[in-house]
């Protein structure tokens, strides 16, 4: 590797630290935003719409004025990108959709599960997934559910992709003792999409320790 291949990665390096820093520096927005929403009373408003709301459709239900509707419509990027609310693009805008994925997800054309399915054993895994299956249209039109997680790779790794390794390990450690749930690795992945149905899937290595599955009907 020559010395600017080295200066580029030094510089990546620092860019994802400083990325990290920041995004330790600003967690507390995380749950003023939370607060936010459920004294404007958005979990209640969302249900009363049935489920799924636009924006502006929430402006108006709580009754909100129209030029409030841009702080709005920030504040649930933020929500629905942490996964508090879900979010579907369509052409009337975003769509935020409420429910309870062990029985019933909204029918779209692909699902989102971004660090979920590492917080739960294989069983309720296999009830997410199934809920997935049925809300999504057949592999040939398109259909998919896009798992975002840590798939644990090899021990036996080494180089580069050691210290990613070992952090993965660590990782599964600290879910055991939180919440009892395991890290998976590719076999595992693999016996939990079969048990729910899915015919194939496709591992993206592209998200440093986390990787993007694309899971097949």
């Amino acid at each position: 590797m020559d010395a600017s291949s080295n200066s580029d990665l030094a510089a990546d390096e620092l860019l994802r630290a400083q990325a990290e820093l920041w995004n330790h520096i600003f967690a507390y927005t995380k749950s003023m935003s939370l607060r936010c929403a459920v004294e404007l009373g958005i979990p209640d408003a969302v249900h009363r719409r049935g489920g799924a709301v636009t924006v502006p459709e929430l402006v108006a239900e709580l009754a909100l004025p129209r030029s409030r509707e841009p702080f709005l419509r920030r504040l649930m990027r933020l929500l629905a990108h942490g996964g508090i609310f879900d979010a579907a693009a369509g052409d009337g805008g975003v769509e935020f959709v409420a429910g309870d994925m062990f029985d019933h997800v909204p029918k779209a054309d692909a699902v989102l599960l971004k660090w979920i399915l590492h917080g739960w054993g294989d069983e309720e895994c296999v009830r997410i997934l199934r809920r997935c299956r049925e809300a999504v249209p057949a592999r040939e039109d398109g259909g998919r559910v896009i798992v975002v997680d840590l798939v644990v790779r090899s021990s036996s790794s080494l180089g580069d992709g050691a210290r990613d390794t070992e952090m993965q390990l660590l990782w599964d450690v600290m879910m055991m003792g939180v919440v009892g749930s395991p890290e998976r690795d590719e076999r595992e992945f693999r016996k939990i999409f079969h048990d729910a149905g899915f015919s194939g899937y496709k591992i993206l290595h592209v998200l440093g320790i986390r990787s993007v599955i694309e899971v097949y009907p």
